[in-house]
């Protein structure tokens, strides 16, 4: 049984559970497990059959491994079929429709194979140099294909290194091409070419199809002494010969990239170093996995100014939402967290419901202690668009509201957006000075690359943050910032790229402030 099955099963349960009203921490561990397993990078059956202990997995602890090693081993779990009861047919028939291959994969799960596939590549003799292309390498949202290219004095060793590389299938070989599949769904395609050549097949390689229409139209306007020119060792002297800057790997979209590149409007876009801090992820106060102060050093280790950290409101009982008397309780602890790790400014925030109505789920003066408040639908995705649209926008315009998450509650592959206007909502934010949020999360990226290019057009602020529930997650910030960076988004849009004592002017704190109120 593959990861898909697997992770279909656990999800099943999950929904099963919560048909029953079961306890919300026995809920989430299934919801976390199913996630885990569709995001596994190696098949758990074959490495369970090889003798693997499936409490290695993060999250899995003996009873929920000892379920694992049931359901990959006899194909059934006698827990699904306690909840199921009569309906277990029909139960396993949805597990077998969401278990079936797709012919895409979330960037992070490629990202993963790509960077596993290039270790195994490079150890090819002869290899001198190899890169990766295509989708990946633009950092789309989810990925169809791997594209290597490659320059080797020995192509028939690096074509059977590939061909070497466990679950891969070869569907076409020549002397300078391969074409394979792999066991996640993936397909990959190595390309050899000679050295004086790589600039000019990696470009053609990267783009998108729009992308290459663009530059050959290009090509086709130049003299004929330039597009008859030899081969170029490096991107950018492929450009150049065109007349053209670097144009970066994500914005190689046919976006007008290539007309802001012969303006000189090309954006500075976002760097990994620009990031200075993340503003929002969970504890194990609420639906997390790692403690405060365990998120708070992962934090510390990473370099940020600042972080927050912002549990669930009381309305999501099924992430352990906190209450007003839990809120207070967990100041005290993150105060003195504080004390113990002075090197980095910790604000205490929460990631407050947005009720249906446009209510938030904590008066006024219980946001009003806080330090960040980042408001959030998590509910009623189904309502008509313009009711939508008007609950989204009461909240913003509470001037306690200072982050929207995930603003459009999509979740790849398994969601879709909420029914809404976008272009007033990201208007009120600007309008109301409210971030909206680039969520990191995989499987969310929430808003998407066009929607962050639009919100820097309306003039709102971006923040990135990895919503993380775990120390691992706080790593889907490279996500995040991929994103943005197919979103045209530079240092000077983000809210999380400003220093800590403009974060705080923003934020309405003093340096010295624990509390909106100053009284900690």
């Amino acid at each position: 049984m593959d990861n898909r099955r697997l992770a279909a099963t656990f999800d099943k349960i999950a929904d099963l559970l919560s048909g029953r009203r079961a306890a919300p921490h026995r809920i989430r561990s299934y919801r976390n497990l199913a996630r885990t397993l569709r995001e596994a990078p190696d098949d758990v059956s074959k490495l369970l059959a090889q003798g693997a202990d499936p409490t290695v997995l993060p999250g899995v602890g003996e009873t929920l491994g000892a379920q694992i090693r049931e359901l990959a081993t006899t194909g059934t779990l006698a827990l699904l079929q306690e909840l199921a009861g009569d309906d277990l047919e029909a139960v396993e028939a949805q597990i077998a429709g969401s278990g079936q291959d797709v012919e895409h994969v979330l960037l992070s799960v490629a990202l993963r194979l790509q960077g596993r596939l290039l270790q195994h590549l490079e150890g090819a003799e002869g290899l001198t140099r190899i890169e990766p292309a295509g989708d990946a390498r633009r950092y789309r949202e989810t990925v169809r294909s791997l594209i290597f290219v490659a320059v080797s004095s020995r192509p028939s060793a690096i074509l059977d290194r590939l061909a070497d590389y466990p679950g891969v299938l070869v569907a076409a070989r020549t002397r300078t091409l391969m074409r394979a599949s792999l066991r996640e769904g993936l397909t990959v395609e190595l390309r050899l070419v000679e050295a004086s050549d790589f600039g000019v097949a990696l470009v053609q390689y990267t783009g998108s199809t729009a992308h290459a229409a663009g530059l050959m139209e290009r090509i086709g306007s130049l003299a004929g002494a330039e597009s008859d020119a030899p081969g170029d060792a490096s991107e950018t002297s492929v450009y150049r010969r065109l007349g053209l800057p670097s144009i970066a790997p994500e914005l190689r979209e046919g976006r007008g990239e290539i007309e802001a590149a012969e303006n000189g409007t090309l954006p500075r876009l976002l760097e990994p170093g620009d990031i200075r801090g993340d503003l929002q992820m969970h504890s194990t106060w609420s639906d997390g996995r790692n403690t405060i102060e365990e998120m708070v050093a992962a934090c510390e280790a990473l370099g940020y100014e600042y972080m927050a950290i912002t549990d669930h409101s009381r309305s999501l009982t099924v992430a352990g939402g906190l209450d007003e008397r839990r809120l207070r309780l967990q100041a005290g602890e993150i105060e003195r967290v504080r004390q113990r790790h002075p090197g980095i400014r910790i604000l205490h925030g929460a990631e407050v419901e947005i009720l249906p109505d446009g209510a938030l789920d904590f008066p006024d003066e219980v946001l009003a202690g806080l330090d960040l408040v980042v408001a959030a639908v998590h509910s009623r995705f189904d309502l008509p668009a313009a009711v939508q649209t008007q609950r989204i926008l009461r909240a913003l315009e509470n001037p306690q509201v200072d982050v929207l998450a995930h603003p459009t509650g999509r979740k790849i592959d398994r969601r879709r957006p909420m029914r809404m206007d976008l272009d007033e909502v990201l208007a009120c934010a600007a309008e109301n000075h409210v971030a909206v949020e680039l969520n990191a999360l995989p499987r969310r990226l929430d808003l998407k690359d066009t929607q962050v290019r639009r919100a820097c057009q309306l003039g709102a602020m971006v923040v990135i943050d990895t919503d993380a529930h775990s120390v691992d997650d706080l790593a889907n910030m490279a996500l995040g910032v991929a994103q943005a960076r197919r979103g045209w988004l530079g240092a000077n849009d983000l809210l999380n790229a400003l220093p800590l004592g403009d974060l705080l002017q923003r934020l309405g704190l003093e340096p010295t402030d624990t509390t909106r109120g100053g009284g900690g």
